[in-house]
């Protein structure tokens, strides 16, 4: 026995709902507040063409088979356009989204890009494998004493670009420090003047020793 035209007519409304709030989910974007603008705005499409005037005739009404198969022909038909304006017009709304969005994502993918490319790094890649090597469970014990010297002279000398500025804060030389290591950098270059200047001398007058003892 086949259904009731009201059966019918309930089955395709909850057809109809359950299709209209996939499309809802289907075409809003998954990002927090403009998912919810976007919502908001089907909503309001919806209420707007919910809005149309109902025909003024019902099946009920109808009393000839043909005339109720007709009236249910022009329903359908009647969603159908509803449907598909409203599924227009929301596809419109994500497109122009989308205009919109898409520049600054493109901007910040030029941007991450770049810094990509000019990324340097703090250490040469075969460095990096010595320190490696050297914490490794399976070949630590391999590395000598020197080499994990060399590792830990390199880390004291690059300790203030690896480590954060609030934690070893940036000190700059008071100007009686300078003055100071300017002064010792003066008396160390002329200590080593005058021993370059001793040996000069000792070197000359061994030469001339020597051309003495040939000529006697």
């Amino acid at each position: 026995m086949g259904l009731s035209n009201a059966a019918r007519q309930a089955r395709h409304r909850a057809k109809r709902a359950a299709e209209m709030e996939a499309l809802r989910n289907g075409a809003a974007p998954s990002q927090g507040a403009e998912v919810n603008a976007l919502r908001k705005r089907v909503r309001e499409l919806e209420a707007a063409l919910g809005a149309k005037p109902k025909p003024a005739m019902t099946l009920d009404m109808i009393s000839t088979k043909t005339g109720r198969e007709q009236a249910e022909i022009f329903m359908r038909q009647q969603e159908k356009r509803f449907e598909g304006e409203i599924r227009r017009r929301v596809q419109a709304e994500v497109a122009a989204w989308m205009e919109q969005m898409l520049p600054e994502y493109k901007k910040r993918l030029e941007e991450s890009d770049r810094v990509i490319k000019t990324r340097k790094g703090f250490m040469k890649k075969a460095l990096f494998n010595k320190f490696r090597f050297a914490i490794h469970e399976d070949t630590y014990s391999h590395r000598s004493a020197k080499e994990r010297a060399e590792l830990c002279q390199w880390l004291e000398e690059h300790e203030t670009v690896l480590v954060a500025e609030d934690e070893k804060p940036t000190t700059l030389p008071t100007l009686e420090e300078l003055m100071r290591n300017r002064e010792a950098i003066r008396r160390a270059n002329s200590e080593r003047s005058k021993a370059a200047h001793a040996r000069a001398k000792a070197e000359r007058e061994a030469e001339k020793r020597e051309a003495d003892n040939s000529a006697l």
